[in-house]
């Protein structure tokens, strides 16, 4: 019976949390949004979910951002000084997205990536669908 009563004590949380951070994005990705490239600049692991910091550019602005992923067991210090695209609120870059989907190497690759949106949104990186 503790058992139980510790497992709802540790899901309830994390559930509002998930919800949260998933109408975020949803919000922002309905949004006028606009693309940068994001670098991790360092990661912090909990047991449900990792928190990437990242920064990026907008017109020569420096902004950093948290992008907040869910699961269990990861461990992803692999992807430290790696880039990713980015996914921003036109008329409020702080709010942003970093994309594990599209991973930059180098500037031909977010080139493509813009082209790419011209034609369609880029997909979620979290949550996979918001309906």
């Amino acid at each position: 019976m503790k058992i139980t009563k510790l497992i709802i004590t540790i899901l309830i949380p994390f559930a509002c949390s998930c919800k949260k951070e998933k109408n975020r994005i949803c919000t922002l990705y309905e949004s006028k949004i606009e693309y940068s490239i994001g670098k991790i600049i360092s990661l912090n692991n909990a047991p449900l979910k990792v928190n990437y910091k990242y920064d990026f550019k907008v017109n020569q602005t420096q902004y950093k951002g948290i992008k907040k992923a869910y699961g269990i067991g990861q461990d992803d210090s692999n992807l430290i000084n790696k880039s990713f695209i980015v996914v921003f609120d036109k008329n409020n870059p702080q709010n942003s997205d970093l994309n594990l989907s599209y991973p930059i190497k180098d500037s031909s690759d977010f080139n493509e990536y813009l082209a790419l949106f011209q034609s369609q949104k880029p997909i979620f990186s979290f949550p996979r669908k918001c309906k």
